[in-house]
């Protein structure tokens, strides 16, 4: 325990009071800053403004073409809106037609293609053997599809006929032709025409049709 006595604590000493009191207003002193804060504030202020009011002319830009597009639109469609309706009943006369063409196919069981049988008409015909006429009679949901051949055959009267029947056969026989027709025959003999070529006649009856039988006789039949 230190017997010394002990030095007193220095003291501050007293501030003398200002000589006179502060009365500025410190919120009303004009701003010496190089760069004023208003000034910022305005630029803000400007660019904000700019730039609301080039998004309001852009959206109303859009708009308006918008509006003319649709315009346009709807005058393409008023303009084609007639030729669209005859259109529209058109198909719809075609798909009459096309259902009433299937549910012939469907009931005579028959598909034929005239082109097609005129092309292997031509591949199959024997050496003496010449097609002058084609005669084809579509099948009606009553009767049958017939085809009628003329053609001359540069042989012997006395031999054509012969040479007639061998076609016939061949014919009946043909892959294409056999599963086709129901029936090949010739309704006349070999003639001689005034020209002096003896001609033909055949009858190619195509398969399927008929009358459809009645009511009553369906039930009998079963």
């Amino acid at each position: 325990m230190s017997l010394l006595p002990k030095k007193p604590a220095d003291k501050k000493p007293a501030q003398a009071p200002a000589w006179h009191p502060d009365f500025r207003n410190r919120e009303r002193l004009p701003d010496t800053k190089t760069v004023r804060t208003a000034f910022f504030i305005n630029v803000g202020a400007v660019t904000l403004t700019l730039m609301l009011l080039l998004l309001v002319v852009s959206r109303e830009y859009t708009m308006r073409n918008y509006v003319g597009e649709a315009a346009r639109l709807q005058a393409d469609i008023d303009r084609d809106e007639p030729k669209s309706k005859t259109q529209v009943e058109l198909y719809k006369k075609y798909q009459e037609e096309e259902k009433k063409l299937f549910e012939l196919r469907d009931f005579t069981g028959t598909k034929f293609v005239l082109s097609d049988f005129l092309l292997r008409l031509g591949d199959t015909l024997p050496p003496k053997f010449a097609i002058t006429l084609v005669d084809y009679h579509a099948a009606n949901g009553i009767t049958p599809g017939n085809i009628a051949l003329r053609g001359i055959v540069r042989a012997a009267l006395n031999d054509a006929a012969g040479y007639l029947d061998a076609y016939i056969s061949q014919l009946r026989a043909d892959p294409d032709f056999g599963p086709l027709f129901e029936s090949v025959d010739s309704p006349t003999s070999p003639s001689r025409d005034p020209n002096g070529w003896v001609t033909f006649d055949l009858s190619l009856k195509l398969k399927g049709g008929g009358a459809p039988k009645p009511a009553k006789e369906a039930e009998g039949a079963k």
